[in-house]
């Protein structure tokens, strides 16, 4: 989006102009900037269909779960922020609907809650981090932490969704929703995926 572009070149030039930077530092800080906007842009539109649909926290708690796995396991890329903005909303709109109209009981809750698990342990130990060619992770020392935090976020997630359900029983759908939201995370992992996205959208912005 435009918008996003626009506004982070004018902020880089403030504060390279404010701050004296140097042309590779004004160029990182213009490109966090832009990553920064676009990322509260797309958080504000998804907590408003959480609002929207009535499932405000367990969808914010859906994007928490989705943002902290993903930090560490990485995935694709979408090639330009209007396509990373627009299916990142629909998924999020879907996974609202789903926590919105879904109400699995404790036992489907347990077998999705497994499921994810184990296909997200062995996605991880597989491709992660899965990174791609304009900001690949070359550094192998790197690569082993990040997959091991990855692993870490992973049986972290299931050992807290399980006290959850024990615990307080009325967080079921808390559960329910943080499985979707790592759920979300694992296609980006996959080199299928990836084929696809160079297929069919090969433009980068």
């Amino acid at each position: 989006m435009n918008v996003i572009k626009d506004c982070s070149d004018f902020l880089a030039r403030q504060l390279t102009n404010r701050f004296k930077l140097a042309e590779r530092e004004s160029s990182y800080l213009d490109y966090g900037l832009q990553l920064i906007l676009g990322y509260l842009l797309e958080l504000v539109f998804i907590l408003l269909v959480g609002y929207l649909l009535g499932v405000f926290w367990p969808l914010a708690f859906a994007h928490f779960c989705f943002v902290v796995f993903r930090y560490y396991a990485g995935g694709l890329h979408m090639p330009t922020y209007f396509l990373c903005f627009t299916t990142t909303l629909l998924v999020f709109i879907v996974i609202g609907l789903l926590i919105r109209f879904v109400l699995p009981g404790l036992p489907a809750l347990f077998i999705c809650l497994f499921v994810v698990t184990l296909l997200s342990i062995l996605l991880v130990n597989k491709y992660a981090p899965a990174d791609t060619e304009i900001i690949p992770i070359k550094d192998p020392v790197l690569r082993k932490k990040l997959k091991k935090r990855a692993q870490q976020v992973i049986t972290g997630w299931f050992i807290l969704s399980l006290l959850l359900i024990y615990i307080f029983p009325a967080s079921q759908q808390l559960v329910f929703a943080g499985s979707l939201g790592i759920l979300a995370e694992l296609p980006s992992l996959h080199p299928f995926f990836y084929g696809l996205i160079d297929r069919y959208f090969p433009a980068h912005d």
